[in-house]
């Protein structure tokens, strides 16, 4: 299920002033698991959203892998070209 980002924060914001990860669970109806990934991701990217990756395996913007974008772009020419 994706969780809205105000309500990670909020979670964040709970922990940052003390509460338990077992605590804050319970009180906004989240598993234990997604408050600890929404704390690693907080940890490693300043902010408790996924990031879109940004390697040269995607695209950026849209995250679609470049090998399906190649194929969907020669798709695309040899149906404009027929």
């Amino acid at each position: 299920m994706a969780y809205s980002l105000d309500l990670r924060v909020r979670v964040i914001q709970s922990l940052e002033e003390g509460m338990t990860q077992d605590k804050a669970s319970e009180r906004y109806c989240v598993s234990v698991s997604a408050v600890q990934d929404w704390v690693k991701l907080n940890r490693t990217n300043g902010t408790p959203k996924k990031l879109i990756r940004s390697d040269d395996s995607y695209d950026g913007e849209r995250g679609i892998p470049n090998y399906k974008l190649g194929s969907l772009k020669s798709l695309l020419y040899q149906t404009q070209n027929k």
